[in-house]
């Protein structure tokens, strides 16, 4: 092998090495814009470290968004971890902010319970 084949082999690997970055950049980048326009900001490091462990970005910004425009302060990393355990995160968060419209008290641990129960109530069946 000489080396201008050396050197070509290189240049591709590195082209589908900065294609794949890129478009893993662009799609943590993308959510990451939408949440911060509707003033529910989460730290790029947050967005990446979720990517990687292959979390639904969309799906938890989205709830993330909706609890925000209640006036509820969700935290990333609590959808994150409730998805995780198999919990249904835009029902709880749809949940939180209907008890909010009606002035009633909800907590995300609450719900969150409520939920996994649930779950677990309809897996028993």
């Amino acid at each position: 092998m000489g080396t201008t084949d050396v050197l070509i082999l290189f240049l591709v690997a590195m082209f589908a090495i900065i294609i794949v970055l890129a478009l893993l950049l662009w799609s943590v980048l993308m959510v990451w814009w939408q949440a911060a326009l509707s003033r529910a900001p989460v730290p790029l490091g947050q967005l990446f470290r979720l990517r990687l462990r292959r979390m639904p970005l969309a799906k938890l910004i989205a709830c993330r968004i909706q609890a925000a425009r209640a006036g509820i302060h969700l935290d990333i990393q609590d959808l994150a971890a409730h998805h995780q355990r198999g919990g249904r995160v835009e029902e709880v968060t749809h949940a939180l902010t209907s008890a909010k419209k009606e002035d009633l008290p909800l907590s995300w641990e609450h719900a969150c319970t409520a939920d996994l129960k649930h779950l677990n109530q309809d897996a028993d069946r």
